[in-house]
């Protein structure tokens, strides 16, 4: 890798609740993708990718 693309950082910052951006509409498009493959309906898949809630676990 040339020195000029490298990058000195002492952390990382993840960001998995969609605090800091909204990737939801990017995973569901993935997940529809993938359920196009199988021929399976994206209503019933986009319903449980997600997960629960804490508050309902």
């Amino acid at each position: 890798m040339p020195e000029e693309a490298r990058v000195q950082c002492k952390g990382f910052l993840f960001d998995l609740d969609g605090t800091l951006v909204d990737s939801l509409p990017a995973v569901e498009r993935a997940w529809c993708s993938w359920a196009d493959r199988f021929n399976l309906a994206h209503d019933e898949v986009l319903g449980f990718i997600h997960g629960k809630q804490a508050i309902t676990s």
